[in-house]
């Protein structure tokens, strides 16, 4: 089983296009730092919370190959999923910061190869990458 843990990019989109990935491939739970649009509700059920420190389990930081503060270390495909962990998401715009982590230090740090040094909307990282758990379990 896998949780997933979003740092909020305040705006409609961004909520629509994670509870639809989501809704595909069903985390046990969603961890969200910040705040949602309330007139939206896109998740039937998640657990708001400050930092990733309040998140249990290890947990797999999804971040670009030359993230500003924090750089990705594995890369997506040669990276083996643990059966049970949390896999974090930066928001679109920003880049993950102290105040996102607390005092926590991922267990991993995952970057997606790409063909540029650009990154890619979250929800976009989240659906490679749990494309990529569901077809290296079979």
């Amino acid at each position: 089983m896998f949780d997933v843990c979003l740092v909020a990019t305040p705006g409609q989109h961004w909520e629509q296009q994670w509870s639809y990935l989501l809704s595909h491939f069903k985390p046990r739970t969603i961890y969200v730092i910040g705040q949602l649009d309330r007139r939206v509700r896109p998740f039937s059920a998640y657990q708001s919370v400050k930092t990733a420190e309040d998140v249990p389990g290890p947990m797999v930081l999804m971040i670009p190959e030359n993230g500003v503060n924090f750089p990705g270390e594995t890369p997506l495909p040669e990276f083996v999923h643990p059966d049970e962990c949390c896999y974090m998401f930066g928001a679109d715009n920003i880049h993950l910061s102290e105040d996102h982590l607390g005092a926590r230090l991922p267990e991993h740090r995952v970057y997606i190869p790409t063909a540029t040094k650009d990154t890619m909307y979250s929800f976009m990282a989240g659906a490679v990458t749990l494309w990529d758990r569901e077809m290296k379990r079979g």
